[in-house]
């Protein structure tokens, strides 16, 4: 076996291995595109509000405990303080559910309105379930984790997307021509469908050519997608040694085996405290604050996160710029703050889950997003039509050579077309 053989052979294997779920992740990236537009245009009533310009929002703590009152035992570990203008305030919570000798947390989004508090729906964010209310987080459940419970379903999509990103270099490879005289004249035809071939030839055409055009773009999106699934366990650790990075959670207590259920202040003494801590690194750095983000309370490593947006984000999504404070000690601690172009590795990987998520470059970045995933799933169709075409060419050729030594036209007519 040639060197070329070796690597076909490989770009075969990985694609077939693949194939199923970059079609999936690709389909559900394109709708994902415009998850906002979608989920509202399915649930206006959930997600949109008249302002009422005589009346002022609740505070977003305040708007808080009301809804909690609503969702017993309910447990608000993550909020926003910033809500857009004609939208309803929306919450995540989780509660434990299930017989009592095997509960476990379920995850819901809670929709309510912001200027009384009433809670006007709630989702299972896990759940199965085909309606226009589960539609959206269904979608991007499919998208990153297949709804594989966490762990196993971000790991699995993890691997897929190394794969991919392997495979990204190899399909390149064997659009190079065999030639190296005339190299780029050799490499045109690579670039080019020929409409007016066979239908197994334009299929060809389709998978060669539109990875070609689009291979920086689909290189980004599986390195992004090793990013986002395999974080900690893969995609950090070899950042961190080719750039200087920050990551936060290198400095965060791991807690959990050991989760932290009592925080050391209440939610309004935690925000002034993020506040001011933000405020002194907005006045040091030299930053400008926007506007209030969320505040989370993560109970694996014992600490408070204060968000905003400020001059340092640049994504269209939530505010990245965020200090963590200690929610263990009497006083909260501060024990470090991060925003999305701190060192040149959080730079690297903030421009990247932008252009994954479409949250950069607006509406013509975000319709590009769209074609990419389309693309991705014509190439998972594209290439198991080809897998499909040549096994069955190899079988023919196969059958001829035992049966019907004295047919070389025939064989070589179904062996060009293996080639």
């Amino acid at each position: 076996m040639n060197q070329r053989s070796f690597w076909v052979l490989a770009h075969r294997y990985a694609g077939l291995a693949i194939a199923f779920f970059l079609l999936i992740a690709g389909l559900t990236g394109a709708l994902l595109a415009f998850n906002d537009e979608i989920d509202t245009a399915l649930n206006p009533g959930l997600r949109l509000i008249d302002e009422r310009p005589n009346e002022t929002p609740l505070d977003a703590l305040v708007l808080r405990e009301r809804v909690g009152q609503q969702v017993p035992g309910a447990h608000f570990d993550y909020h926003p303080l910033h809500r857009d203008e004609g939208r309803t305030a929306a919450l995540y919570a989780w509660r434990m559910e299930g017989p009592a000798t095997s509960q476990a947390p379920v995850w819901y989004e809670i929709f309510a309105d912001p200027y009384t508090g009433a809670v006007l729906g709630m989702r299972n964010r896990g759940a199965w379930v085909f309606d226009r209310v589960h539609f959206m987080p269904l979608v991007y459940q499919l998208h990153y984790a297949l709804t594989i419970p966490y762990p196993w379903g971000m790991w699995l999509f993890g691997v897929v997307s190394f794969v991919w990103m392997f495979d990204c270099f190899v399909g390149a490879y064997l659009t190079f021509p065999r030639r190296r005289q005339g190299f780029f004249k050799g490499w045109k035809p690579a670039w080019l469908v020929k409409w007016s071939g066979s239908a197994y030839r334009i299929n060809f055409d389709l998978h060669r050519a539109a990875s070609l055009w689009l291979w920086g773009m689909l290189l980004m999106y599986a390195v992004s997608s090793v990013s986002l699934n395999l974080g900690h366990e893969l995609y950090m650790p070899v950042l961190k040694r080719l750039v200087p990075t920050v990551d936060a959670h290198d400095k965060l207590p791991d807690l959990a085996a050991n989760p932290v259920m009592q925080a050391n202040m209440p939610w309004e003494q935690a925000r002034a405290r993020g506040r001011e801590l933000m405020a002194a690194h907005a006045h040091r750095d030299g930053f400008t604050i926007e506007h209030e983000d969320s505040l989370f309370f993560e109970r694996d490593h014992g600490a408070w996160r204060y968000a905003v947006r400020s001059s340092h984000d640049f994504s269209s999504d939530h505010g990245a710029t965020s200090v963590y404070f200690s929610a263990q000690d009497a006083h909260g601690e501060e024990i470090v703050f991060e925003h999305p172009t701190i060192a040149p590795g959080n730079t690297f990987t903030s421009w990247l889950a932008a252009l994954h998520t479409g949250k950069v470059f607006g509406l013509p970045y975000r319709l590009l997003v769209v074609v990419l995933g389309v693309v991705t799933a014509l190439l998972c169709v594209t290439g198991v039509v080809i897998w499909l075409r040549k096994r069955q060419g190899r079988r023919l050729v196969s059958a001829e050579r035992t049966t019907a030594q004295d047919r070389p036209s025939s064989r070589n007519v179904v062996a060009e077309d293996v080639a």
